[in-house]
């Protein structure tokens, strides 16, 4: 696999900065904010992972502020397939349950 060229790595810096971080950061927060609202008696894994990845972030975007650009990524790998699954499964839920609720 080749290396970024500048260009790229600016390209991603400021997706990060302003796009990917931003989002990342509406998530966790809404996530932390609602723990209350996970069934069972722990969190899942992968929400546990996305946590972890988002707060690696946070200490690449500190670097950069300090002018340490030497990492571009997070020490956490987004959780990915597994995230979006189980979104989607609890969304599924929800929306049965409300089916249900409302009789229709």
């Amino acid at each position: 696999m080749s290396h970024p060229t500048v260009k790229e790595i600016e390209g991603w810096k400021y997706w990060l900065e302003h796009v990917f971080m931003p989002l990342n950061r509406r998530m966790l927060e809404t996530l932390l904010s609602n723990t209350d609202l996970i069934e069972g008696d722990q969190i899942p894994e992968c929400l546990l992972s996305f946590c972890a990845h988002v707060n690696g972030y946070e200490v690449v975007l500190a670097r950069w502020a300090e002018g340490d650009e030497t990492e571009l990524t997070s020490v956490i790998d987004h959780p990915g397939d597994s995230l979006h699954e189980h979104i989607a499964g609890m969304y599924r839920q929800l929306k049965r349950s409300q089916v249900d609720l409302l009789g229709t």
